[in-house]
């Protein structure tokens, strides 16, 4: 598994699932899980989804294809490592050198032709331009250092500038000490430039036409977002690098935008949110030491999705439901803690890794609640995981043709203390490289493939209190009670 943020690759997003619907229920004490077998033969099928309107790579030219907005392409006089995407009305580039190279002539082709456009850098209008006969457009960029570049076919923006004050000072947003606070709904994207502030929403919405950002930060410390909807962005809140981190999203509804969330920094808290019908809720690229946390997150393509170097991140008490894949961690999303989720009536729940380019590395799975799935598996491990955990989680209720848990390949893999019950199928899983013990696999079609049961299974009904209305609370006599082991990995 290679961490190299300087590697070549193009990445397609596979596999969305939807995710969220809450079950109220509780983490066993010692429960013992059984283990869920798989329908024969072959691996699942993968409910894909071939992007095609990002890339992300070092080179120097890049082509987008198949977008739902522009193809564009990018050449670069230097060799520069890019993540470009295209996506309504807005085209946007997270750039740094890998050489020493100070600046580069940048040509973009695939605009309209004669059409005129709006570049920003780090949230500031650079400069606007009309792009020639063919669609192109070229200038020089500076890659002394890392930047946020977009360009879109709209100038209009509210900014909270360095020094505190709001421009136009007619924004309906009004300032008391570091308190910012709306006074009316806003139809423009809000640029944050200072740091140590809170933005109080008031309940009111910041409402976007479908593309742009709605909140953009960009190097910003110690910034609070609290009670506002926003609606109608290509990404709803948009947190672009970090110094010192401490941010905090709390308390917001975000709907109807290409990413709700996105975080391309570290230490942020997101806590108390809505977050529905995006196409990914939220999205960590390099996001590290970040606490999601109490969300709800309903009718999404994907819940959270954990990209490049994400580690270290803590996703807890979350209620996923009614999404293509509530929880997807891609490769090289490392040491990673999940815990104490509800994850409830989605396509897929927890997902490491995609068909083509496996999972990460030392992830714990802890006391979370899977329930209802309709495309596929609880929990899904692609390509080769290594030293991750599966424990005290109530995996039940999947009826369609797979089942429980499913690992492709693993290496130091531990599947211990779960519940796995009334699923087409249990575990589906290699015996070498996993560990399977002290599970309860019980009233499954298929309760192991692959694989067989392990020191300490049981296979008895584990009386939940009354899952029919989502209670998976263990009763005073259930045969799981006491049964699990001690032996597991510590958060």
């Amino acid at each position: 598994m290679r961490k190299d943020r300087n590697m070549a690759y193009l990445r397609s997003k596979m596999t969305r699932v939807l995710l969220a619907g809450i079950i109220v229920a509780a983490v066993f004490g010692m429960v013992v899980p059984a283990s869920a077998e798989e329908d024969p033969v072959q691996d699942p099928p993968i409910a894909s989804e071939s992007a095609g309107d990002f890339v992300d790579a070092v080179g120097t030219y890049f082509e987008v294809e198949s977008s739902t907005y522009l193809d564009i392409t990018l050449t670069s006089t230097e060799e520069v490592h890019v993540y470009l995407e295209s996506s309504p009305r807005m085209v946007s580039l997270l750039m740094e050198s890998t050489s020493t190279a100070a600046s580069t002539d940048l040509t973009f082709s695939g605009f309209e032709p004669n059409t005129m456009y709006y570049r920003y850098q780090d949230g500031y209008l650079a400069e606007s331009f009309t792009t020639d006969a063919n669609g192109a457009y070229t200038y020089t960029q500076d890659i002394s250092v890392p930047h946020h570049i977009f360009i879109q076919e709209e100038e209009s923006t509210i900014y909270i500038l360095h020094n505190g004050s709001v421009w136009p000072p007619t924004a309906p947003i009004s300032v008391e000490g570091n308190i910012y606070t709306f006074t009316d709904n806003i139809s423009n994207k809000i640029v944050v430039q200072a740091d140590s502030i809170t933005i109080d929403g008031n309940g009111y919405t910041l409402q976007g036409s479908g593309s742009g950002y709605g909140f953009y930060l960009n190097w910003a410390d110690y910034v609070t977002i609290k009670n506002t909807k926003i609606d109608g962005f290509t990404t709803g809140i948009n947190l672009i690098y970090s110094g010192f981190g401490g941010n905090s999203i709390m308390n917001n509804t975000v709907s109807n935008c290409r990413r709700g969330i996105n975080l391309h920094a570290s230490g942020t808290s997101v806590t108390n949110n809505t977050v529905l019908n995006n196409r990914t809720g939220i999205d960590l690229y390099v996001g590290n030491k970040t606490q999601i946390t109490d969300n709800t997150v309903l009718y999404n393509t994907v819940g959270i999705e954990l990209n490049n170097n994400s580690d270290n991140n803590l996703i807890s008490s979350n209620t996923f439901s009614l999404n293509s894949t509530g929880i997807l961690l891609n490769e090289n999303a490392d040491s990673n803690y999940i815990v104490s989720n509800a994850v409830s009536r989605n396509g897929r729940g927890i997902q490491l890794g995609t068909y083509f380019w496996g999972s990460g590395d030392n992830n714990s799975i802890t006391n979370n609640i899977i329930t209802g799935c309709y495309f596929d598996y609880g929990i899904i491990l692609w390509g080769n995981s290594n030293n991750t955990s599966i424990t005290n989680n109530t995996i039940s209720n999947i009826n369609n043709r797979e089942g429980g848990i499913f690992v492709k390949q693993a290496d130091n893999l531990s599947i211990t203390n779960n519940i796995i019950t009334g699923n087409y199928g249990g575990i589906n899983s290699p015996n070498s490289g996993v560990v399977i013990s002290h599970n309860d696999v019980w009233g499954n079609i298929v309760d192991y493939h692959r694989c067989s049961p392990g020191p300490g299974d049981i296979s008895l009904d584990p009386l939940f209190v009354d899952p029919g209305v989502g209670d998976y609370h263990l009763q005073v006599i259930s045969p799981c009670v006491d049964s699990g082991t001690n032996d597991t990995p510590d958060l």
